[in-house]
């Protein structure tokens, strides 16, 4: 089953609208998008999504001044805090980066500053050495090659080598386990919010990646039924794919692997026309859930 969605940052600017006078306690921010006096960051119980989540590496550091919201949010997804769009002077994020150290990662938090103009001019990490962290973990530079001295002798003609058998193309693969998807109850996010048989899918789908050979990337995604607003159901699929994700890195899988992203309501699996309420969150039930497609070229262990 393919499932593709399009999804504009134009809408979603509208919908945030609303959000406009949402804000937390942090940093003041001066007109030029800096910080008036020690940068404040809000506390992670406010959060939208305090269990925040591992960022794409090269979408992050692809962040610089002058950036734009709308190219922000393509690259970092919306805030973790209840910050709004329009107006708003500060953003702030909750990431995990990974340490090297088997599955253990350093919790970071990142503030975006504004200018009067919206683009955003300053970035702060708490603490500071996750900014460190991020520089470390840019691709080396590798030095240009020497010139061979000019008195060297040209090198004999290299022995005619058989080009190696090109790489099978890396296809995606949605994981199958005996129970099903992970779904959850209606207008919940958290793993207790996991209905029982998707707690024991959890555990069987982290042993199957954990078996499988050489793995390219994991995308989480998250799904959310059609009953309120889009908005929200966009929030809430998004965090369903984060408590995933942090489960499968609980149990071993390597975050450095896994991206996350929402659905929102746009891929349903079922569709139901009950008008009582709760025979209508029952129907629904199979829509909010979450899936897991895994990129390889091996065969999948048993």
């Amino acid at each position: 089953m393919t499932m593709k969605t399009n999804f504009s940052l134009t809408i979603v600017a509208a919908a945030l609208v609303a959000l406009a006078g949402c804000s937390t306690v942090g940093s003041r921010v001066g007109s030029d998008g800096h910080a008036i006096g020690a940068p404040v960051f809000p506390d992670t119980e406010k959060a939208m999504a305090p269990e925040g989540r591992f960022p794409d590496l090269d979408k992050l550091r692809q962040v610089r001044p002058g950036i734009t919201k709308n190219e922000l949010y393509a690259l970092l997804d919306a805030p973790h805090f209840r910050e709004g769009f329009v107006g708003v002077d500060r953003w702030d994020y909750i990431f995990h980066f990974p340490t090297g150290n088997g599955t253990e990662f350093e919790t970071c938090r990142f503030q975006i500053l504004f200018d009067q103009g919206m683009r955003a001019q300053s970035f702060l990490w708490l603490p500071q050495s996750c900014g460190d962290r991020l520089k470390a973990a840019s691709p080396a530079v590798m030095p240009a090659p020497m010139a061979a001295p000019v008195s060297m002798p040209a090198p004999a003609p290299a022995p005619t080598i058989a080009a190696p058998a090109a790489k099978a193309p890396s296809v995606p693969r949605r994981l199958q386990v005996s129970m099903g998807d992970i779904q959850f109850a209606f207008g919940k996010g958290s793993l207790q919010g996991a209905q029982p048989h998707g707690v024991k899918a959890l555990d069987e789908i982290a042993r199957k990646l954990k078996a499988m050979g050489t793995i390219e990337r994991i995308e989480v995604v998250g799904h959310a039924d059609r009953i309120g607003t889009a908005a929200f159901n966009q929030r809430l699929s998004e965090t369903r794919a984060r408590t995933v994700s942090r489960s499968l890195a609980e149990h071993g899988v390597a975050p450095a692997l896994v991206t996350t992203r929402g659905a929102g309501q746009s891929a349903p699996l079922v569709e139901c026309q009950d008008t009582a309420r709760v025979a209508l969150h029952r129907c629904l039930a199979p829509n909010r859930r979450v899936e897991i497609l895994v990129w390889t070229t091996q065969a999948e262990a048993r």
